[in-house]
């Protein structure tokens, strides 16, 4: 086919038709070939003082492109006995290009050089005989001309040069033949979609080809000199690559039968694949030992986009080996050595890392992954050791124990397992006692007192969707917390959250003294109904906190009375007996309680009991005693929060009556 379209635009050159004195003319309606459409071409041939040649190509068209009116004049075209030649021609297609060429008819041997400003476009050799072959030589050439000759959907060269020499084997009784080298300089292209895309790249690359009766045989060379790739999910930049291949090309597809690719700074990988038309990677076999798994991460971190690992620092080292077959991974072996994975959000720290993973499609196998510490949300965890037994695309974990702060958590039963395209997991476990002054120091938070332990019950993760059966129990402030109906929607995205929230006989003195809040003791009570959440802020909840039941010393004092009452809004006085708040630090009641029921961002508030204009949020009881009453009803959320915010950084002027 080749042959035949070199032929046709020599012929182009060089037809002649019916004359008339010393003038030559011929056209042609148009020839309509896969490769290419000509329409509206005519020829000239005038040799009066000198032999000279006009063309003119009303329409070319070529994968798409069309160019219209080209023309082509040579001047001064020299006719001898075997040889057609046009040393200074000119071609205008937009632009000027200088054209020279050469043609032997009775040999078919040929030459064509274009010359744009800068380049060299050279085409030569011989049509037919043993030693057919095409030539083709490129001397700065700019490669955005190749754009509008590529399919539509590659990416298209927006700028870069080639130089090298390309061999294209013609010859009849032979099997076809191309090698060549290519060194391309300030390479840039993209394709439509931003998912394939160079920037100044620079390579060399060499390669030889050779047609056998399936297809063709290949090996080649990329030396990858400097510039960046983005081929997704993969992003490769810097210099110093190499890759070395071999393997067929025909209709079925594409084998490389050995790769050997040495990406700076990451280290060696060997590979052998099978690719199909219309099917994809079909096998592949993988081996990568002693990598860099820090550069290795920057790789391929445009994959962990929007993951929980789109932003690490990693050093250490690694191994990979994996297959596959029938366009499934059937094996992978994981090893790590002394990883250090940092998150640069500041999430999480894991330390000295060593893991091995092997794991097979179809059999059960056993790992282990241990590390020497590391920080979970700022919570310090101590060196851990978890085995694991894999089976498929299954993971169990019977039982680990992570070391966090001066306790511990528990984990048993784990189970991962992929349904579809996701993941889903669930376990139980437990918290042996933290220390709240070490928890609250890490988490930032005001000191609290006492310890945080719990059971955790079934916790299960799937459509993107954690929820826990049963009741998340913990002891916190000597009393307990029970968080139970819990659903949390879209945890690494916009995260929804619905629970209930049951609290029960917290000690006030120390709940109130790590708040700054004024002193009150006794115990409490307090229930969430129906709270919801929506990226972490509350939309609606039903709640209330009251006095527990039961015989225990009941105080508050001056400062929490004054603290409480700015929570019930400008409304709310102090009210009883007024003239002992001079004299008393310290007052006793009988029940104290507070409601807020939030609804489209107002909070109904409520007290233990109606009053006349308003509710009673303390009721005093015992010598000397206090009652405090809230008036307002209906608060903006906001302006509660902010209220809060002022009385536990103690920044509340006090006003008591």
């Amino acid at each position: 086919m080749l042959q035949r379209l070199l032929a046709f635009l020599l012929l182009l050159c060089c037809l002649s038709g019916v004359a008339s004195g010393q003038e030559l003319s011929f056209t042609l309606a148009g020839v309509d070939h896969p490769m290419l459409k000509v329409r509206d071409i005519s020829a000239k041939l005038d040799w009066r003082d000198k032999v000279a040649l006009t063309a003119r190509i009303g329409e070319l068209g070529w994968q798409g492109k069309t160019w219209r009116n080209a023309r082509f004049d040579c001047p001064d075209m020299q006719i001898y006995s075997a040889h057609l030649s046009c040393p200074a021609g000119r071609l205008d297609v937009g632009e000027p290009i200088r054209v020279r060429f050469d043609y032997w008819p009775a040999s078919q041997k040929f030459s064509i050089s274009l010359a744009p400003k800068g380049e060299q476009w050279q085409a030569s050799g011989q049509l037919t005989g043993p030693q057919a072959a095409l030539l083709l030589d490129f001397k700065g050439a700019r490669l955005a001309r190749l754009g509008a000759l590529l399919p539509a959907d590659m990416p298209k060269p927006s700028q870069g040069r080639v130089d090298g020499r390309l061999r294209i084997g013609l010859a009849a009784r032979q099997p076809a033949t191309m090698s060549g080298r290519l060194t391309l300089r300030e390479l840039a292209f993209a394709d439509a979609s931003g998912l394939h895309a160079g920037d100044k790249l620079a390579a060399t690359l060499d390669f030889d080809a050779s047609r056998q009766n399936t297809g063709w045989r290949w090996q080649g060379r990329l030396d990858w000199h400097s510039g960046e790739l983005f081929w997704n999910p993969l992003y490769l930049a810097g210099g110093g690559h190499a890759l070395n291949a071999s393997g067929r090309w025909g209709e079925a597809g594409l084998a490389v039968e050995h790769a050997e690719l040495r990406l700076a700074d990451v280290g060696l990988a060997r590979a052998s694949l099978a690719w199909q038309a219309g099917q994809g990677l079909q096998a592949l076999n993988l081996d990568a030992s002693d990598v860099a798994l820090g550069p290795l991460y920057q790789l391929f971190k445009p994959l962990l986009a929007g993951t929980a690992l789109a932003d690490l620092a990693v050093a250490g080292r690694g191994d990979l080996s994996l297959a596959m077959a029938s366009g499934q991974v059937t094996r992978a072996d994981i090893a790590l050595r002394d990883a250090d994975i940092v998150d640069n959000q500041q999430r999480f720290l894991l330390k000295a890392v060593n893991a091995h993973l092997p794991w097979r499609l179809d059999a059960p196998t056993e790992g282990e992954i241990t590390m020497a510490g590391g920080e979970l949300l700022k919570l310090a965890l101590g060196a851990t050791r978890i085995p694991l037994r894999l089976n498929g695309w299954q993971a169990d974990i019977e039982r680990a124990v992570l070391a966090v702060l001066d306790g511990r958590l528990e984990v048993h039963d784990f189970h991962a397992e992929k349904a579809g395209e996701a993941w889903q997991w669930r376990f139980q476990g437990a918290l042996e006692p933290i220390s709240m002054p070490r928890l609250s120091a890490a988490l930032g938070w005001p000191a609290m007192k006492g310890q945080l332990a719990g059971t955790i019950p079934r916790v299960a993760f799937a459509d993107q969707t954690l929820t826990i059966d049963g009741a998340l129990q913990m002891q916190v402030f000597d009393g307990t917390v029970e968080l139970k109906d819990l659903r949390l929607y879209n945890p690494l995205g916009i995260p929804t959250l619905s629970a209930e929230l049951d609290m029960r006989r917290l000690d006030l003195g120390l709940l109130t003294d790590t708040f700054s809040f004024g002193n009150i003791q006794g115990r409490l009570d307090a229930h969430v109904a129906g709270l919801e959440l929506s990226n972490w802020q509350p939309l609606r909840f039903d709640a209330w906190l009251r006095s527990s039941p039961g015989d225990y010393p009941r105080k508050i004092s001056q400062k929490a009375v004054q603290n409480i009452s700015a929570l019930g809004g400008g409304g709310a006085v102090a009210a009883v007996q007024k003239s002992l708040l001079r004299v008393f630090e310290n007052f006793r009641y009988s029940q104290l309680g507070l409601s807020c029921r939030l609804q489209n961002g107002v909070c109904h508030m409520d007290g233990v009991e109606p009053a006349p204009g308003g509710y009673v949020i303390v009721k005093g009881g015992g010598l000397p005693a206090i009652t405090v009453m809230g008036y307002n009803r209906q608060v903006d959320w906001q302006d509660l929060l902010d209220r809060l915010k002022r009385i536990t950084q103690d920044n509340l002027s006090p006003v008591v009556k």
